[in-house]
């Protein structure tokens, strides 16, 4: 999608929690929600902390997980 095309300084963090199967065929889709954003004290940076569920065609959550990443400040 490049949401985080040239802002991205690192990954941090990553974790996933398998709720459910996905199978061919299946439709699914992203929910990403930003739950906590903090500004470095040095400038130019912050890490941000997003909350993403993967959600298939019946909307039922397949994987769970959390990101935390570095981006560049605008």
């Amino acid at each position: 999608l490049g949401i985080f095309e040239g802002t991205t300084l690192a990954l941090m963090a990553q974790t996933f929690e398998y709720k459910g199967p996905v199978f061919f065929g299946e439709t699914i889709r992203l929910k990403l929600v930003v739950e906590k954003v903090k500004l470095s004290s040095k400038g130019g940076k912050g890490v941000v902390h997003f909350r993403s569920d993967i959600l298939n065609q019946n909307d039922s959550v397949v994987i769970s997980g959390s990101w935390t990443v570095l981006f560049r400040d605008r």
